[in-house]
């Protein structure tokens, strides 16, 4: 059986941005893991890394996250800001 090439998290967090950017519309954490070969938990956990960076912008539609770069949606980082000042406040 062939063994899979390790990746560092660097080169992990590079492969989620460039899927990221390559798609047209925003993406489950499911179709991201999959597509990028990780576990859904590893999936979420970088891309909430990313989100605490400002780097893309998830919206919950219906029970799952949807992802989006947020370069792509640059109106939207109004919305981010004031769900930030919300959750300061909390």
């Amino acid at each position: 059986m062939k063994r899979r090439e390790r990746r560092t998290q660097k080169q992990i967090r590079e492969d989620v941005l460039e899927y990221l950017a390559d798609q047209d519309f925003g993406v489950t954490t499911e179709q991201a893991a999959r597509d990028n070969r990780l576990h859904t938990r590893s999936a979420s956990k970088f891309l909430n890394e990313l989100l605490k960076e400002g780097k893309v912008f998830n919206k919950k539609v219906g029970r799952q996250n949807e992802w989006v770069l947020m370069k792509y949606y640059k109106p939207w980082k109004r919305m981010l800001a004031v769900r930030e000042k919300k959750s300061k406040l909390k």
